[in-house]
């Protein structure tokens, strides 16, 4: 095979810039999933989720990075897609291709993850998108919804409202 057609078989290589957080982290597995399903190879850079990394096939999951960790990799990638809370200097990123995730350009009628989804189709050109993102615990002894009425509650949530603790 010659290195053209090497060259045209292989995946385009998108590497996804999230902070620390474990919901958003979540939350941008709806875009990674989507983008691994539809045949990109997909690096998720997040400390939160980070632990979980067995419980999601088709996505590889890498701690969150700073700058000067993520510099001598950026070749690694063909594209970076970087979150609305993650703050990159331009000149650090040289000549690679970002898509960065701004709050003001979402549409407000729609959630976090329906806005992911717009960005699935408008800027990478998916039609086949689910809202799931397919997390399988590798431990079978838990069982899914064993405790109906148990409910997260996330105290270090960056957004109060995240936490799942009421004030009143």
């Amino acid at each position: 095979m010659n290195r053209g057609s090497e060259q045209s078989m292989r995946k385009e290589r998108i590497g996804i810039l999230e902070g620390v957080g474990l919901g958003d982290g979540l939350v941008l597995m709806a875009l990674a999933n989507n983008l691994s399903r539809n045949g990109f190879d997909v690096v998720l850079f997040c400390s939160g989720i980070y632990p979980l990394r067995r419980w999601f096939k088709g996505v590889e999951i890498r701690p969150s990075l700073s700058f000067a960790e993520l510099q001598p990799i950026l070749s690694e990638f063909d594209q970076l897609v970087v979150d609305r809370n993650v703050v990159v200097d331009a000149e650090f990123l040289g000549n690679t291709k970002v898509l960065h995730l701004k709050k003001s350009n979402f549409d407000r009628r729609l959630d976090f993850v329906g806005n992911l989804l717009l960005v699935a189709k408008s800027k990478f050109g998916l039609s086949d998108l689910i809202r799931e993102i397919q997390m399988t615990p590798p431990d079978s002894s838990l069982t899914y919804r064993k405790h109906e009425k148990r409910v997260l509650i996330n105290p270090v949530a960056v957004n109060p409202v995240s936490t799942g603790i009421s004030k009143g």
